[in-house]
């Protein structure tokens, strides 16, 4: 897999921190499934997802569209985006993350049990279409954060900034539908920063970096006047 990468996408290098905070962010998710399936819904949770889902319902225009990204969907439109413009590696990268993410979140789910909003409070409405299963953690937002996570090696700074707005987006737009907890949300934060990080650590980083994210002391001398 490294040999293609390197004849598609140049020279690669492998970074064992990746690997490290990639275990550290499944320690996160771990921690996090405990306090979920023991303690219910604590105080803050409710707090932060009340301000959250009670946000007028115009906000759908802005929510409704980022979030189809943590959809098996969003990952296919992502590499065929990637790949119409033959950035291969970064298809490649930020496809298996995003597959691999909805299946980890998926058995995350099965192993944590915790209910969703709507199973746990009350008058909690449900916005685009209804959740089902567990909610810790949240899928959506695992698969967002793993293809955000797997391209950021890819990406120049405003294209890593962007992508992260957009996982932002997601995340508050999984609260506002009523399909999950800010504990959810947080649990697929870290879920999907772990698989994009065990992808790029698979993979390889590109060894020297695009013009793009090059600064200032990589540019090319000015010729002599």
């Amino acid at each position: 897999m490294s040999d293609w990468f390197a004849t598609a996408g140049g020279e690669r290098t492998r970074r064992a921190s990746d690997a490290w905070w990639a275990l550290g962010a499944l320690v996160l998710v771990a921690v996090g499934g405990v306090v979920a399936r023991a303690n219910g819904v604590a105080g803050w949770e409710r707090t932060v997802f009340r301000g959250v889902h009670d946000l007028p319902g115009a906000f759908s225009w802005l929510f409704v569209p980022v979030m189809l990204l943590g959809t098996l969907g969003g990952v296919a439109a992502v590499v065929v985006v990637a790949g119409s413009a033959r950035r291969y590696p970064l298809a490649v990268c930020a496809g298996a993350a995003g597959f691999v993410g909805y299946l980890a979140a998926d058995l995350a789910k099965q192993l944590t049990e915790r209910g969703r909003p709507a199973d746990l409070l009350t008058g909690v409405a449900l916005r685009g279409s209804v959740p089902h299963g567990f909610g810790y953690p949240s899928g959506h937002v695992t698969v967002a954060a793993a293809m955000a996570t797997a391209a950021a090696p890819y990406l120049p700074r405003a294209g890593r900034f962007l992508a992260w707005v957009a996982v932002g987006i997601v995340a508050v737009g999984r609260m506002f539908a009523g399909a999950h907890f800010p504990l959810d949300v947080l649990g697929g934060l870290a879920l999907g920063a772990a698989v994009g990080l065990f992808v790029t650590f698979v993979a390889g980083r590109p060894a020297v970096p695009g013009p793009a994210r090059r600064g200032p002391a990589s540019r090319a001398p000015r010729p002599p006047l």
